[in-house]
């Protein structure tokens, strides 16, 4: 339900361990989030600089009215529970005789402060990642 009402928009680009950690928290917690590259979505650096007035990520959004700048797990994490998201992932069924799905292997986060600022990529090259 809270996904509905609050969905999760991490906004983020190649920021080495603090967007690691802020993208393991949301795995962790079992937040479904759509992930925004900020340095390669030039829409997405708009509207998270709408959203959170700066050009600094990482940026989580749950919705219009829950803006967190910067990691920080502590305030993600009482963003997460302001929201309605549960402490832990729903226990899931396996289907008979198969497996649930692939699952990755993330580590723990660090509460760590900060956040960077963006600089878009130039135009043409090099092509998204998969």
């Amino acid at each position: 339900m809270a996904a509905d009402r609050f969905p999760a928009t991490l906004f983020t680009f190649e920021c080495g361990e603090v967007c690691q950690n802020a993208e393991a928290l949301l795995n962790k917690r079992g937040v479904p989030f759509t992930i925004v590259d900020v340095q390669r979505d030039e829409q997405g650096l708009t509207r998270m600089k709408s959203l959170s007035g700066e050009d600094r990520a990482p940026v989580l959004a749950l919705g219009e009215k829950i803006i967190v700048k910067g990691y920080s797990e502590p305030r993600w994490q009482a963003a997460l529970d302001e929201a309605g998201y549960p402490k832990t992932p729903p226990q899931r069924r396996s289907a008979v005789g198969g497996a649930t799905g692939a699952s990755r292997d993330v580590s723990p986060a660090a509460p760590v402060e900060g956040a960077r600022p963006v600089t878009p990529q130039q135009k043409g090259g090099d092509y998204p990642k998969q």
